[in-house]
């Protein structure tokens, strides 16, 4: 058995969605060893709840946090370009590019320099059976106690 929307490539789908809204601010899914260039994003899933519910399905949900490193070396301070970004992500970043799903349960933080968005995509699975089909029928025919029987099996 399998479940149907299992290789959804959501955190790919949310970097797609995010550099379409942000075209020239990079964004990393993975820490690098050199550190990251600032301005930059750097987006993680760090919690992933699975319930399981009647008829085989399932609610799947993913909490992920999208930081935001301000530039040093802009005019502007690091404060005000955090706005700014959060700003565009409350009224921008409202479906994922390419799936159905909302980003729901949405905050945002600023710490330590930077902008912390934390959001929430959920959605349902079934599982997906394989289905073994009767392709053919047997029977027997003979003669019990005097009568002809003749056993079949209905479909």
């Amino acid at each position: 058995m399998t479940w149907g929307s299992t290789n959804l490539p959501v955190t790919e789908w949310i970097g797609k969605t995010i550099h379409r809204l942000f075209p020239t601010i990079p964004l990393y899914s993975e820490q690098s060893e050199q550190g990251f260039k600032s301005p930059a994003f750097y987006l993680y899933s760090f919690k992933t709840e699975a319930t399981d519910e009647l008829m085989d399905a399932e609610w799947r949900k993913h909490d992920y946090s999208l930081v935001y490193f301000p530039s040093a070396n802009d005019d502007l301070g690091k404060r005000e370009q955090a706005e700014g970004i959060k700003e565009r992500l409350l009224d921008e970043f409202q479906r994922v590019d390419g799936l159905k799903y909302r980003p729901l349960n949405r905050e945002v933080l600023y710490q330590d320099d930077t902008l912390i968005f934390n959001f929430r995509i959920q959605y349902r699975v079934h599982r997906v059976r394989e289905m073994n089909y009767l392709h053919s029928v047997t029977h027997k025919e003979g003669v019990k106690h005097g009568e002809e029987e003749t056993k079949r099996d209905h479909i």
